[in-house]
């Protein structure tokens, strides 16, 4: 029974242990959201991502080692079945020690390949059993070092690279940061012309921040033309119908005037321009149909009847029926909403 129970109590804390190690584990996914554990995190996914082309290094490096290792064992046994009796014994014991079979060569070349041990002393060896099997073996060396080594290291940098690309959201993060940056910068650049801490800039202030060589510069270097926030300068002021402009609206501005115009900011763009033409329209409707209410009332109350219609002088009776049914359509429309 005390066996028994020593035995399920080595369960439970073998079973603890698993659990603990999750926890270890989402520790390690937290980091992900931490700004100073990203070479960490780093290295961590270069590891994980690494034993695909870790596994397929390896068995490129064994076939290698295995072609290699049956070209000398077969070459060193021919010369010991040809030259058996003027081959001395220590040399026949060396061959059979580090190229006696198929394993033990590939385990030879592998000590050769990695720096396991110097190579001078198989070449030695080798040499004085042939001019091929040396060529053969310092071509080994040479294709290891130059080819493959390379190309494995290669394929290794070429699979951090892609996964040292920032995810989503340390993309975000970098951006909301370099915003932030850019906004604090160009607010104390332009805090240099108010020296008064009002909070505002005139428009003569702003002409200086212009003829500034060193100012348009430093405009310049966070993505923003002088010359495009000059007219920005001065749509903020006549909203505002002052010539002072407030500092952080106008950081503000310019910072959503840096770079191209994004096809959602054209869209919004054609979008407003519609609704303003559409307004237009009802508007015009509108006045059109209580100016010819206006007019028949003229007419009946004071018997004036003029020879042509003014307000419809700009319109056949065929294009101002369609405007009039277009403006009860959309009139309906607003109704509904």
């Amino acid at each position: 029974v005390g066996n028994a129970d020593g035995g399920a109590n080595a369960i439970v804390l073998r079973a603890l242990r698993v659990l603990r190690t999750f926890k270890v584990l989402r520790a390690v996914k937290l980091m992900r959201y931490l700004s100073f554990f990203t070479t960490v995190r780093l290295i961590l996914h270069a590891i994980v991502g690494s034993w695909p082309s870790f596994f397929w290094s390896v068995v490129m490096v064994c076939l290698v080692f295995y072609l290699f290792a049956v070209i000398f064992v077969q070459s060193l046994a021919d010369f010991l079945s040809r030259e058996a009796a003027s081959v001395s014994a220590e040399m026949t014991q060396d061959i059979g020690k580090w190229f006696g079979s198929v394993e033990k060569c590939m385990l030879t070349l592998f000590k050769v390949a990695f720096g396991g041990q110097d190579w001078v002393h198989f070449y030695e060896l080798l040499s004085h059993t042939g001019t091929f099997e040396a060529i053969v073996f310092v071509g080994f060396v040479c294709f290891m070092q130059i080819a493959v080594f390379n190309i494995v290291t290669s394929i290794y940098v070429e699979m951090t690279t892609r996964l040292a690309a920032p995810c989503t959201h340390t993309m975000a993060r970098f951006k909301r940061q370099k915003e932030r940056e850019e906004a604090r910068e160009l607010r104390r650049l332009v805090c240099t012309l108010d020296p008064e801490n009002t909070g505002k800039i005139s428009a003569w202030q702003f002409k200086e921040l212009v003829e500034n060589v060193h100012m348009r510069n430093c405009f310049a270097v966070l993505g923003l033309d002088l010359r495009n926030t000059e007219h920005f300068f001065d749509m903020l002021g006549f909203v505002n119908g002052d010539s002072y402009v407030d500092i952080d609206a106008f950081v503000e501005g310019c910072l959503r005037m840096k770079g191209a115009a994004t096809g959602l900011a054209q869209q919004s763009l054609l979008m407003e321009a519609k609704l303003l033409r559409r307004a237009q329209r009802e508007t015009c409707l509108v006045m059109m149909e209580r100016l010819d209410a206006l007019s028949e009332w003229c007419h009946t109350t004071a018997g004036y009847s003029p020879s042509e219609e003014p307000l419809r002088s700009t319109l056949t009776e065929v294009e101002y029926a369609s405007e009039r049914d277009t403006f009860r359509i959309l009139r309906a429309d607003r109704a509904t909403v």
